[in-house]
């Protein structure tokens, strides 16, 4: 539930965030999907460290999280007035080149797996679980091709997470903070 997230990042996102944001800055979370990390955070800073008027944006890849995002945030606009609304789009993380550079205190993400960056199963009804449990097997496997697989796979893993948080890096003002809460491990 909301409440139990909320109590599991509070200390970090108090601690953390509180000590690199004042009042007025700019916050930026990539892969936001429906804004609720985003707007936990801002309740954390305002109720334990009083933080005020920052104004928050965001992305997600997904179309109809964006809009829910936006609509959250709108009512939250709505009713309290320690917290503002840039803006919330619909892109991909590893190219916001809609987005200025050097513009926000702070940027934060979490960083999932890229799922199928090889096209394995693009042809296939296979659900995610299933696909990971195939890729480990490719891990554990002696055989030479299955081992080239593993490779190209980590190989892309390692391009698409760079090209996500080298779009953090120019996004944010120098000197400021880009958090990664979480980095996928390999298979």
């Amino acid at each position: 539930t909301y409440d139990v997230f909320k109590e599991k990042v509070y200390d970090f996102r108090a601690k953390v965030f509180g000590d690199n944001l004042q009042d007025g800055d700019l916050i930026y979370e990539g892969a936001g999907a429906e804004g609720f990390n985003l707007l936990t955070t801002l309740e954390i800073l305002h109720e334990e460290r009083g933080i005020s008027n920052l104004t928050v944006y965001g992305n997600d890849y997904v179309g109809h999280n964006v809009e829910v995002a936006n609509k959250l945030f709108d009512a939250q606009v709505s009713v309290h007035d320690w917290l503002n609304k840039g803006s919330y789009c619909q892109g991909d993380s590893t190219n916001l080149s809609f987005v200025p550079s050097n513009s926000f205190d702070l940027a934060y993400t979490y960083v999932d797996p890229l799922i199928d960056g090889l096209g394995m199963y693009a042809d296939s009804d296979i659900i995610v679980d299933d696909m990971s449990e195939e890729l480990s097997e490719l891990c554990d496997s002696d055989d030479e091709e299955d081992q080239e697989i593993i490779r190209k796979d980590q190989a892309l893993q390692e391009e698409w997470h760079a090209a996500w948080v080298k779009e953090l890096v120019r996004i944010v003002k120098p000197g400021k903070l880009i958090v990664i809460e979480s980095v996928c491990q390999p298979l």
